[in-house]
């Protein structure tokens, strides 16, 4: 996470002047969290399978929406789209969402890593 942070600093005038500053910083993220995830090797494996079978963007509305329980506006607006882009990716995710992949879809249960709120 540290690396996400310093490198968002080193690009902070860059972010600032972007259209949507949050959703320049959620790419920043994006990026270093999957070169970790591919130094590492994935932590949770229903979040590695869903970017291994998601495109980025699908992927990235399941997280916010069904794993952090984001609103659609608000998920929307990190990612710099509109809610109804956003709709449109949850819809066609959960259409492509291999069934042993279905549990990406449900809340987490509370006291797992992705239910502390």
């Amino acid at each position: 996470m540290g690396a996400a942070f310093d490198s968002l600093g080193c690009r902070w005038p860059e972010a600032l002047s972007s259209a949507c500053p949050a959703a320049f910083s959620w790419r920043l993220l994006g990026r270093c969290v999957s070169e970790a995830d591919r130094a590492e090797g994935a932590a949770d494996e229903s979040l590695g399978g869903l970017y291994g079978v998601l495109p980025a963007e699908q992927a990235d509305a399941v997280l916010l929406h069904y794993r952090l329980g984001m609103t659609l506006t608000a998920g929307a607006d990190l990612m710099g789209i509109s809610s109804s882009v956003m709709a449109a990716h949850l819809l066609m995710a959960e259409r492509s969402l291999p069934r042993w992949l279905s549990t990406a879809l449900r809340p987490p249960e509370a006291g797992t890593l992705w239910g502390r709120r």
